[in-house]
């Protein structure tokens, strides 16, 4: 038999080590909360879906996006919505960049994460020193230095914490397991249940894993990309539109009218676009708004009560074009800009109906996620000479392989990521250029 005073001793470590292991979560929760402040202390395995709070300090999702994200000095010196002219590339360099989330986070105080944090990610480089932060050697440890900050990192909470529950289940379980064997020499039911499986499998299975997750991200990239040349295609046909109207009609109160009307009917087109590839509940007040401002109260009304906003915007653009006074070869390559613009509507309308097949993305996602809850398990006896550290290295690899799984359905669509904002106060900055390219060219 063993010594009673062994036993006592075991039972001594024993205790110690659950200490341990819970000092060691609680300095983990506390290090989080520390960097996150705004994060709400919830059960383990419960999403955090939480809403902004509403103040003054946060901007409306239905405000001008352009004026009170990206441009927030021109609405400090009362610049009208048309104005897209951008900061001095004089600025101070280290201040963040106007509407990204280190802007937000700085004014506010709280970290925006899941469908909260995407307005945020619309980034537009007006600034010479923008591209030089984005170049900067100490990019890379700024990232990692607000890395509790990221909205990735805020909505991979759950899958995180289960894989981290694991691995310290695993390390309380067979460290019981370990101080119990001595206390006697009859195997027991407990000595056959060590949470610990062979690596063997993970091995074979990682190389599988890793081909699943790269053509998801491609296939997701691909989706992003295809997204942005439709968006730009749009806007340079727009532009193309409006360089044609403003050379080839003929000078006057009468062609400099037409050109003004067709620059705004551009503008609808583009705002439809808008409206109709993102969430109604984010655009519909704001582009109600915009339109009724922009446009004359009976083609505001036929455009908000239409059933399809692009096409009709498109059929009001046509319209105009038809009623220009210039012979039928310009009216037919002012036609086949249409045609383009059509075009490239569909492509964005078949990204947003369409997703990557479900059971693509379902299988991804359920062979990712009990690959990592079992890893703690295949590396445990890795571990051997300090258990404890099996529960950050568990974390550490699921933060990141979780992550690549979050940016894929973050590209996957892509509209609501992209710049149109910008764009779309871009060409109705492009419609008064136009008007006086009119009038100097007679």
């Amino acid at each position: 038999m063993v010594p009673r005073t062994r036993g006592y001793w075991l039972y001594y470590v024993l205790v110690l080590s659950s200490i341990a292991v819970i000092e060691i979560n609680a300095a983990a929760s506390s290090l989080v909360s520390q960097y996150a402040p705004t994060r709400r202390s919830v059960p383990s395995f419960v999403p955090q879906f939480h809403r902004l709070k509403s103040s003054k300090k946060v901007p409306s999702k239905c405000s001008d996006y352009v004026l009170q994200h990206r441009f927030p000095l021109a609405l400090k010196n009362n610049r009208n919505d048309n104005d897209i002219s951008s900061e001095n590339s004089s600025s101070t360099p280290h201040l963040p960049r106007p509407g990204s989330m280190a802007a937000f986070y700085k004014e506010t105080g709280q970290v925006a994460y899941g469908e909260e944090s995407r307005q945020y990610r619309r980034t537009v480089f007006l600034r010479t020193s923008d591209w030089a932060n984005h170049r900067s050697p100490d990019r890379l440890f700024t990232n990692l230095r607000y890395l509790f900050r990221s909205g990735v990192a805020r909505q991979l909470t759950r899958g995180v914490q289960s894989v981290t529950t694991v691995a310290l289940v695993a390390v309380f379980w067979n460290t019981m397991l370990t101080a119990c064997r001595p206390l006697t020499n009859r195997p027991t039911l407990l000595g056959y249940f060590s949470l610990s499986i062979p690596s063997q499998p993970f091995a074979l299975s990682s190389f599988a894993l890793g081909l699943l997750l790269v053509f998801r991200t491609n296939a997701s990239y691909q989706r992003w990309l295809e997204g942005q040349n439709n968006i730009t295609n749009i806007v340079s046909q727009l532009k193309n539109l409006l360089r044609m109207t403003s050379t080839w009609l003929p000078a006057g109160a009468e062609g400099q009218q037409m050109v003004k009307d067709t620059g705004l009917a551009c503008w609808a087109v583009l705002r439809s676009v808008q409206s109709h590839l993102r969430s109604p509940e984010q655009e519909e007040a704001g582009f109600s708004a915009h339109v009724r401002k922009t446009l004359d109260e009976e083609t505001a009304e036929k455009l908000l009560s239409s059933k399809d906003r692009p096409f009709w915007a498109i059929h009001d653009l046509s319209a105009i074009i038809q009623k220009m006074p210039i012979d039928g070869g310009r009216v037919r390559e002012m036609d086949k800009a249409i045609v383009s613009i059509m075009c490239s509507i569909e492509s964005c309308t078949k990204s947003i109906r369409y997703p990557i097949p479900l059971v693509y993305t379902r299988l991804t996602a359920r062979f990712l996620t009990a690959w990592l809850l079992l890893l703690p398990l295949a590396m445990y006896e890795s571990f051997a000479q300090n258990r404890l550290l099996l529960v950050p290295a568990s974390a550490f690899i699921s933060f990141f392989f979780f992550g690549i799984d979050e940016l894929a359905i973050q590209l996957e669509e892509p509209f609501s990521i992209l710049p149109l904002e910008y764009n779309c106060a871009n060409i109705k900055q492009m419609v008064k250029q136009a008007v006086l390219w009119h009038a100097k060219a007679q």
